[in-house]
């Protein structure tokens, strides 16, 4: 006699588990049809459990990837840093005692950092900065800072932020101070 068992556990005998379908050729089934639909309804549960377990990982995984994506990215700003820091180093050992390619440098480096079209660099001098340093500026700033590098800012723009508060300043949109819209050459030709 052939006998052929579904779902045995090990260390258990067929005849002890009710949720098992005993089948032997020539012989009659010992399960109900009621054991056969509990079978039926505990793997659809297993199977549910394994679809959302499936699906947990899933999200799982895809919050790994875009965790390991921020971390790259954070690496490879945290790197151009470094770039931009031995750069800088570099240039103030091959210039002992001058300072503008020291600066030139450094702003070089921020404005790229910074994915700027352009950056100027003043020193404070009193209650005016001088500009000691410009990259990428418009020819007709740069033109106009040459003959005139000390400058008095607008109260509203970042450099007069910067002088009256001593703290970094952000504007989000230039375009919409007060100075920018009355052209005030300081702003307009940048």
């Amino acid at each position: 006699m052939e006998a052929i068992m579904w779902g045995a556990r090990p260390g258990r005998k067929a005849a002890d588990c009710a949720d098992e379908v005993n089948l032997s050729r020539g012989a009659k089934s010992r399960t109900s049809g009621r054991n056969l639909r509990s079978t039926g309804t505990k793997a659809r549960t297993h199977v549910d459990r394994l679809r959302a377990s499936n699906t947990d990982l899933e999200d799982q995984l895809k919050a790994s990837r875009r965790e390991l994506a921020e971390a790259r990215e954070h690496l490879a700003e945290a790197l151009e840093q470094q770039t931009a820091t031995s750069e800088v180093l570099q240039v103030i050992s091959s210039f002992p005692g001058d300072l503008e390619p020291v600066f030139q440098s450094m702003l070089e480096n921020a404005t790229r950092i910074c994915d700027a079209q352009f950056g100027n660099l003043y020193l404070c001098e009193g209650d005016a900065f001088r500009i000691v340093a410009m990259h990428g500026a418009a020819p007709a700033y740069a033109e106009a800072r040459k003959h005139n590098p000390l400058v008095r800012p607008p109260a509203d723009s970042a450099l007069g932020r910067v002088a009256i508060t001593k703290q970094p300043a952000h504007i989000a949109d230039i375009k919409t101070t007060r100075s920018y819209i009355e052209r005030d050459p300081f702003l307009v030709l940048g």
